[in-house]
């Protein structure tokens, strides 16, 4: 790319017209086959996300195919044609973004879904793409699969009303010549929101897509939450009637502050509380209490827009029924997640320690947030414990930027007091940024992912209002600089700093 090598497994790609990668990946696909003899489909896909080679024969491939896709399938049938020589049993499927080339016979396409979750890919023309890309397939092969995304990724716990739409989907598969379909929900921890359900529709749907999705929900709901189930699927209304409106859509992760309005979490625990008191049995009583952890997420993650009475009993009820059903992820990511969000939280509701004047980290719905690719709470481990901390990813050009508003005591040593760190390791670092009132006071390049202490005498503005703003700067390259600002708070009194 750009002339330069590239590496690694997300916006980077290989070289699918060299022979030697060619040859290298025919000899893994094969010993697959010999090592799982079983197992009748082997995938064969580019990595996640862009980065396609731009060698001059990768290049004139494109030109050929009038697809960035062309090089993908060439070299995909390649394999398979390998496969077939040996293993006419066996099939070579691959993940495919875009009309092309004509696969091989035992070539299976798999489209990955792209459109609205909440009305469906159809219905909003969010997903118009995708429609075309099945129906000029269709003209291709047919052995058509779907990645059907249905959960979302950056908050498996939040509410998602998309029962509706997966269904819609699900039909327009059936009736559009694709017959495999892989529905991915929360794939990495039990309790995900309405994952049960989801799972049931799904399943049944793919089954016999004739089927009346409301008495599908029906017969679940009868057999799942027993006495409860009337008022469930009351509450399964309120999620449609939620997800129906025109202005509001959802696709693989988002900001459920953007699609759950606060009115919306008092009505739910409203229905979940009359349905709770009906359960009859432990178990019953235990699939209800799931019911409850969408919409207590919503009220710890996000106090300032969903206030809740007593924050630390929320905390401790929602701690029960993650314990009771080992729940272990709170958002997509390779490691269990849910405990450090956990710690976040008990940092969050605890009493401040003497000495805080203001906390960034509770104050992170305060501040006015501009470009950045993500913003939010986070933790970062510091001699073994979890530590509060504010997730800033930059844009790809330019700086990512979020401003607190700051009343400043008067008459008092004030630090601004912090650290800061990267989630994971960084393709080349970045700038940390503090601003006061628009002028830049304090800057620091890091690589490192462990935590490095700062501190920013404030006292000159002692008794004013400041806006103080926190910046990160990608330097030109924002792979993995997930940055993080490590417990940022105004103090009282003098602390060390670097």
């Amino acid at each position: 790319m750009n002339g330069e090598r590239t590496h690694g497994h997300i916006h980077s790609q290989l070289c699918l017209t060299n022979p030697d990668v060619l040859r290298i990946a025919t000899e893994r696909v094969l010993q697959w086959i010999d090592e799982h003899p079983e197992v009748p489909i082997f995938d064969v896909s580019q990595n996640d996300g862009g980065g396609a080679c731009e060698c001059e024969a990768c290049a004139a491939v494109v030109a050929e195919e009038g697809s960035q896709h062309g090089p993908i399938l060439r070299f995909v049938n390649a394999i398979a044609d390998a496969v077939a020589e040996g293993h006419p049993d066996k099939w070579v499927e691959t993940l495919a973004y875009s009309y092309s080339t004509k696969p091989r016979d035992n070539v299976i396409i798999r489209l990955c879904h792209a459109g609205c979750y909440y009305h469906g890919f159809e219905a909003c023309g969010l997903g118009a793409n995708l429609a075309a890309y099945i129906d000029e397939w269709s003209k291709l092969t047919q052995r058509i699969f779907i990645w059907h995304y249905a959960t979302n990724f950056a908050h498996y716990l939040a509410p998602n009303p998309n029962l509706e739409g997966l269904a819609k989907d699900i039909r327009y598969y059936a009736a559009h010549g694709v017959n495999g379909l892989m529905a991915q929900g929360d794939y990495q921890s039990p309790g995900g929101e309405l994952a049960e359900l989801r799972q049931y529709l799904a399943t049944q749907l793919m089954w016999d897509p004739s089927r009346d999705p409301l008495e599908v929900r029906r017969e679940f709901c009868e057999g799942y939450y027993g006495p409860a189930s009337d008022d469930v699927l009351a509450y399964l209304s309120l999620l449609d009637e939620a997800g129906r409106r025109p202005d509001v859509h959802a696709f693989g992760a988002w900001d459920p502050q953007g699609t759950v309005p606060p009115e919306l979490v008092d009505q739910a625990l409203g229905i979940l509380t009359q349905a709770r008191g009906k359960a009859d049995t432990p178990a019953t009583a235990n699939h209800v209490d799931k019911l409850f952890l969408p919409w207590w997420y919503m009220q710890l993650a996000f106090p300032e827009k969903y206030p809740c009475g007593e924050p630390a009993e929320v905390l401790d009820a929602f701690r029960t029924v993650v314990e009771a059903n080992a729940v272990t992820h709170v958002s997509e990511g390779p490691e269990p997640n849910i405990e450090p969000w956990l710690a976040e939280m008990a940092t969050r509701f605890a009493p401040l320690p003497e000495g805080v004047v203001y906390d960034l980290h509770r104050s992170r719905g305060e501040a006015v947030v501009e470009n950045c690719m993500d913003w939010r709470t986070d933790s970062v481990e510091v001699d073994g414990e979890r530590v509060a901390s504010l997730f800033q990813h930059p844009p790809a050009e330019g700086h990512g930027a979020a401003t607190f508003t700051i009343t400043l005591p008067e008459g008092e040593k004030l630090v601004f007091q912090f650290a800061t760190a990267f989630t994971g390791p960084t393709a080349n670092g970045a700038r940390f940024t503090v601003l006061i009132d628009g002028a830049e006071v304090w800057s620091h390049t890091q690589t490192d992912t462990a935590p490095v202490p700062h501190g920013i005498d404030l006292s000159p503005y002692a008794g004013a209002e400041i806006k103080l703003t926190l910046r990160i700067d990608g330097l030109g390259d924002t792979t993995h600089d997930w940055a993080n600002w490590v417990q940022p708070r105004v103090v009282r009194g003098k602390t060390s700093s670097n």
